[in-house]
């Protein structure tokens, strides 16, 4: 008899600088959870769709003592195809997990990230042309009636990022009661493990190379050389800490409150609903 698909019955959907990073540390130190073999995520329902289904579920590997499938993938947040094709592959059942963060934070934080990873170089009103996503990803009364008009109200969970930066036991409490999971303690390195610090990059091009080699690598399903080339330090090559000058000024605050202004409505009704 043909085994069934192993498949995602969680998709944690970001949006990216939410916390999505130490969550996936967090469940992947847990030991009973399968999460995609070898890369943190697979980017199937946003880049890699047309690989097909196979190609996405052996990703994931039966283990004994399994509590649950789950996949975090914070590039699926906004992506205009990503509801659909979750539905389509994986069903009405999914959880979808959304991470909430302060918009204006969120997309600082987006832009720091982006200029650590060479994709842009500019001035912030520049750089949100150059990648929408800083305020795109930002969005969330737009993007998670999305993903609630697909899915329903119930299959879709709010977990806050500001939780998770104070109190981080309250969070996976919180997050393995949503996932009907049996709460595990968070292991003592992540507990003092401060969520991201932003790090710009010594070499525009250096890095664009690596990032091209690295989409290169996981289509062919490198992952454990992607893997070594990030231990071996070309992280430490490619980035250094981004200096203090790149704190969130006032003229670029002003401009992602004027774009976000909207969110905080939306976030305030949302909170209430969720308390």
């Amino acid at each position: 008899a043909m085994r069934k698909l192993l498949l995602p019955k969680v998709l944690f959907v970001g949006p990216p600088r939410t916390g999505t990073t130490w969550i996936w540390e967090y469940l992947r130190a847990r030991g009973d959870i399968v999460l995609p073999e070898g890369v943190k995520e697979t980017w199937f329902f946003s880049n890699m769709f047309h690989k097909g289904v196979d190609w996405y579920a052996s990703h994931f590997k039966h283990r004994e003592n399994c509590s649950a499938v789950i996949e975090v993938d914070p590039t699926l947040f906004s992506h205009p195809e990503a509801p659909r094709r979750v539905h389509k592959v994986l069903g009405s059942d999914v959880l979808i997990i959304v991470t909430v963060r302060d918009p204006v934070e969120r997309s600082w934080s987006h832009y720091l990230h982006a200029r650590r990873y060479g994709w842009t170089r500019k001035p912030l009103d520049q750089a949100i042309e150059e990648v929408p996503d800083i305020i795109e990803a930002s969005r969330y009364s737009k993007h998670i009636p999305r993903w609630k008009s697909v899915f329903g109200e119930k299959q879709v969970v709010i977990l806050y990022y500001k939780t998770l930066a104070q109190r981080p036991k309250t969070f996976v409490r919180n997050m393995c009661s949503a996932i009907g999971l049996p709460v595990v303690d968070i292991p003592e390195e992540l507990l003092k493990k401060r969520v991201n610090i932003s790090r710009d990059v010594r070499s525009q091009i250096l890095m664009r190379g690596a990032t091209k080699l690295s989409k290169w690598l996981r289509s062919l399903r490198m992952y454990s050389l992607i893997d070594l080339l990030k231990r071996i330090g070309i992280q430490r090559m490619l980035y250094k800490p981004l200096n203090r000058g790149y704190s969130l000024h006032s003229d670029d605050k002003a401009l992602l409150l004027d774009l976000l202004k909207d969110e905080y409505d939306f976030l305030n009704v949302l909170n209430r609903q969720s308390q």
